[in-house]
């Protein structure tokens, strides 16, 4: 049975469709075994018009046979995490690495630090403007903000 969306194909090669062939299932059949393969058929963009994103063919094929696109990733190393993995170029700067799961980078930073609190390592407590209520306290001895805040960017980012 033939339906809109695919085209049989027998054994000349010859396709019988509805549509157009920009996208279309053949099947094929091999030694009593079926086999689904899914075409899709770009048309081909002239000369003057904007380019699209560009692939790359792999040189291990990954799962899947997923594209890889190009970019404008500066790669500075690899780290041989689960696979290479590509080490982004960035201006971060690192005033330190820490070791608790692999090495992780210690980001230099202008926030101003009050004091620490040991919950799951050294978590820094930002010295800041907030008004705290001082009768209500949740679990660990952590206040709780009032509603109304000046600075709510400064809060929304240190929030577990």
């Amino acid at each position: 049975m033939v339906n809109s969306a695919t085209a049989e194909v027998n054994a000349k090669g010859k396709a019988n469709s509805r549509r157009t062939k920009k996208s279309q299932e053949v099947n094929m059949d091999k030694n009593n075994q079926t086999e689904t393969t899914a075409i899709a058929v770009q048309e081909k963009t002239s000369e003057t018009s904007t380019p699209g994103i560009s692939f790359i063919e792999p040189s291990i094929p990954l799962p899947g046979n997923r594209p890889i696109a190009t970019s404008m990733l500066k790669i500075s190393d690899e780290v041989s995490i689960m696979g290479l993995r590509p080490v982004d170029a960035s201006d971060l700067q690192v005033v330190g690495t820490i070791s608790a799961m692999g090495e992780r980078p210690i980001a230099a930073s202008t926030m101003k630090v009050w004091d620490t609190l040991t919950l799951s390592g050294d978590r820094p407590i930002a010295a800041s403007m907030i008004k705290i209520s001082e009768t209500e306290m949740i679990m660990g001895n952590r206040p709780i903000a009032s509603n109304f805040i000046d600075n709510l960017e400064d809060l929304m980012g240190f929030l577990d």
